[in-house]
């Protein structure tokens, strides 16, 4: 098992990734600039998303960087070309992205319920959500039958339709690997999932350290075959400036981060 493709590539909206000087020297990732004015941050409209993806048609099919993860939604075009009948998405994310926006838009909070009326996706597997107030709120019913979570053991919901998990450091392969039902998977990572010492991003972080992210990854490569993974949660230029973090730093930190995904991922 493994991956199917093995090239990277980045879709640059907002030049985090480009500013990341040995991820692109070393992996010499596939780069497809978008204008910046595309009003794509964040949400959109259904027609301004498909006309910006039809823009990313050079897109590489292995593994994708995304930058902020206020363009997390593009996953939901990058999952829409895999080519199976049946696959199962795993997403590691701080937050649930499951929560309903505006009638004929998508956002980065919202992208998964697009995803879950895809038929040939059988299963979405979230893992490391933290920020748990989104998920008290009404959601679809029909979400218990495609969506499981898996939350830290710290985090108690109290009540929700849908099925919960919860893990620590030592049953999270265990559990992960029990639950997935086909063997075709798809992988998207927001790194606001990491904790802050591993990760910089303009949004809450989780718990989930690199270390637990890396042995899971690792697990997911030798029992499945995986069709495609999206990364996003770097730390834009303006973020930078607003909150006066040194740009260097920041950039390192989300780079060691990249690195370590990729050798992971790509190693043979």
């Amino acid at each position: 098992m493994g991956l199917v493709f093995k090239d990277v590539g980045v879709i640059d909206l907002d030049g985090s990734v480009t500013l990341q000087e040995n991820l692109l020297l070393k992996f010499k990732p596939k780069i497809i600039s978008l204008p910046r004015e595309n009003n794509f941050k964040i949400w959109t409209s259904l027609e301004n998303y498909q006309a910006v993806c039809q823009k990313l048609s050079g897109t590489v099919y292995g593994v994708n960087f995304c930058g902020l993860g206020e363009f997390h939604h593009l996953a939901y075009y990058l999952i829409q070309r895999i080519p199976v009948q049946k696959v199962a998405v795993v997403v590691f994310d701080n937050h649930p992205d499951l929560l309903p926006t505006f009638p004929g838009y998508i956002s980065c909070g919202s992208w998964l319920l697009n995803v879950a009326e895809l038929k040939k996706v059988v299963q979405i597997i979230v893992v490391g959500i933290t920020e748990i107030s989104g998920l008290k709120r009404v959601l679809p019913v029909t979400l218990k039958e495609k969506v499981m979570l898996f939350l830290p053991q710290s985090k108690k919901l109290k009540s929700t339709i849908i099925p919960v998990k919860y893990f620590n450091e030592s049953n999270l392969l265990t559990e992960l690997y029990k639950s997935i039902k086909v063997k075709d998977i798809y992988i998207s990572i927001d790194k606001d999932v990491l904790h802050p010492l591993d990760a910089v991003t303009s949004w809450e972080q989780g718990e989930l350290r690199l270390s637990q992210l890396l042995s899971a990854l690792t697990m997911l490569k030798e029992k499945y075959q995986i069709w495609g993974i999206d990364i996003c949660g770097e730390y834009g230029n303006e973020l930078l400036k607003i909150q006066r973090i040194g740009e260097r730093w920041a950039t390192s930190q989300n780079e060691r981060a990249n690195l370590e995904i990729l050798e992971i991922l790509l190693r043979e």
